[in-house]
């Protein structure tokens, strides 16, 4: 990252949605399990998550404000099932996703999103596909295959900040925001 007068020139940041490690640990060896067949990198497993909103490269001096969302972007917390897994050819990237996407899930990416663009943020706003990225430059083809499901409760998203070194990409958290309690039944 270039440095000018001491200070960074810019910052990478994504907000996603981080798992517990007992997830983390269950997601990386699906990957392994993954890699088998359609080879590529294995994602660290500290570094397993699923974006919410990609900015790449921003002024630091915007990082108060990015950790500072409204209230009203908080959706109630949720359970995300990951049941399926798969192989992208196009991008070369293996993953795992739910069959289908929880209203929440979809409400609280939206909510975000519209918010990152009402105060200048500008990226790319493709349909959502919530998926956690477990390998990276595979070269082989799969199906999408049903797997065991795996339930992640959700009661928080974060704001990631990402740096590369010689091992790639490391990943800190700087912001944490909390969903709202989910209502009783």
């Amino acid at each position: 990252m270039p440095r000018y007068g001491g200070a960074e020139a810019s910052v990478r940041v994504f907000y996603a949605l981080w798992p517990e490690h007992a997830l983390a640990d269950r997601l990386a060896e699906h990957a392994t399990v993954l890699q088998a067949g359609v080879g590529g990198r294995i994602t660290r497993t500290d570094s397993i998550h699923l974006t919410l909103a990609f900015l790449g490269d921003v002024d630091p001096g915007r990082l108060d404000e990015l950790r500072a969302p409204p209230p009203a972007i908080a959706v109630d917390q949720f359970a995300l099932e990951l049941d399926r897994l798969g192989a992208w050819h196009h991008n070369g990237i293996g993953w795992v996703a739910p069959a289908t996407t929880p209203e929440p899930l979809a409400d609280l990416q939206m909510r975000l999103s519209d918010w990152l663009e009402s105060i200048g943020f500008t990226f790319d706003r493709r349909a959502f596909k919530p998926h956690v990225t477990l390998l990276r430059k595979c070269t082989g083809r799969v199906e999408t295959v049903a797997i065991e499901s795996m339930r992640w409760s959700v009661d928080e998203y974060v704001l990631v900040r990402s740096t590369l070194d010689s091992a790639g990409s490391r990943y800190e958290v700087i912001g944490r925001f909390p969903l709202r309690p989910m209502p009783p039944p």
